[in-house]
């Protein structure tokens, strides 16, 4: 707005244009007076020029002013909610304070997922040991309906499958427990052991009922067939087992 802009010269407002004015010699009461004068007619003059600028220019005014309110309220809002934030950070909804709030869930979280894993685990386990249970039932159920050459099959692969150690080769009446291992483990080697002791009878008898000495005859009497069990099926079970005693 250039009616406020810039200074006032006096020298302009006094007669000739001050050129006569001394400055290191005051006013007459004369041009003081005319100064004054002057001085109010200008101030008025600029009192107007400002009246009608800011007439002219109403509605630039009032959206600044509008603009201001808007902002100023906005400011307010955002203090507000930054102070919410901060008495948050200070204390949570339980009364304790953010941090600890979230350490806590942190922790549980990480509890949820060590009880998720453990579960999943003993699934697991809970699973195999249904497996090789079924398995063992199996090779039971081969052995009593004659299959023995499965059963003998059957024998061989529980045995690396149930981690069975060297030492029942060795007679040492029974497999010993390991401490890490689940009850069922144990219980299930001392199911095979019996399985494989119950392989063997069955398979001896089956022999023995094949294959015969006649002392009065002087003859070696071999049958075929043994309780609708050939010999060769036994003999193809002695050799798995044969075989799996001397691996």
């Amino acid at each position: 707005m250039d009616v406020v802009r810039g200074s006032i010269d006096l020298r302009e407002l006094l007669p000739s244009g001050g050129e006569e004015l001394d400055e290191s010699s005051p006013l007459s009461s004369p041009d003081l007076r005319l100064l004054i004068d002057r001085l109010q007619v200008r101030s008025l003059d600029i009192k107007r020029r400002v009246a009608e600028y800011v007439r002219d220019h109403h509605r630039d005014f009032a959206d600044i002013l509008s603009r201001s309110v808007d902002t100023s309220s906005k400011v307010d809002d955002l203090a507000a909610s930054l102070a919410t934030v901060l008495r948050l950070f200070d204390e949570g909804p339980s009364g304790r304070p953010v941090d600890a709030e979230l350490r806590s869930l942190v922790e549980e979280s990480r509890r949820k997922r060590r009880e998720l894993a453990e579960k999943k685990e003993a699934l697991r386990v809970v699973r195999v040991i249904s497996d090789l249970a079924e398995r063992l039932d199996a090779v039971r159920g081969g052995v009593e309906a004659g299959r023995l050459v499965e059963a003998a099959g059957g024998v061989r692969d529980l045995q690396a499958a149930l981690s069975v150690p060297d030492e029942w080769k060795d007679g040492g009446g029974g497999i010993p427990s390991r401490k890490a291992d689940p009850v069922a483990f144990s219980l299930l080697r001392t199911q095979w052991v019996e399985c494989f002791e119950r392989l063997q009878r069955v398979l001896v008898e089956h022999l023995d009922n094949a294959v015969h000495f006649e002392s009065e005859s002087g003859r070696l009497v071999v049958r075929n067939q043994v309780d609708g069990v050939e010999l060769q099926s036994v003999l193809k079970a002695l050799d798995v087992c044969f075989f799996f005693l001397l691996s």
